[in-house]
């Protein structure tokens, strides 16, 4: 499956916030390493969990199956997060949503 932008981008360039905690893990903690440094992405929240692999499973001829790790995520910087996770780009506990005007939104930086 595949999925690509429009011109008619709704959210206008707003940038993408990923909440991540230590039960985040792969997808979550892919999407924000794959936008570092672009302005377009911050991760908010407390440390992820850190599982930077993929796994593939293969099923048995008496219908089990094995799970398989066979490729490994790493950032764009070749760090692997695999059991390290990663720290937020803004530190966040206990975090409490509420509705926010559209001038409350600062540009993320990355340090």
């Amino acid at each position: 499956m595949r999925f690509n932008a429009a011109p008619d981008d709704l959210i206008d360039g707003a940038p993408i916030v990923v909440l991540i905690n230590g039960g985040s893990a792969s997808a979550s903690e892919i999407v924000g390493r794959r936008f570092a440094g672009s302005k377009a992405c911050c991760d908010y929240g407390e440390k992820s969990f850190g599982k930077g692999s993929v796994q593939t499973i293969l099923p048995t001829s008496n219908g089990a199956a094995v799970k398989l790790t066979t490729a490994r995520y790493y950032t764009p910087s070749g760090r692997s997060i695999q059991a390290e996770g990663i720290e937020p780009d803004i530190t966040l506990a206990r975090v409490k949503l509420e509705t926010l005007d559209k001038a409350d939104f600062h540009t993320c930086q990355r340090v």
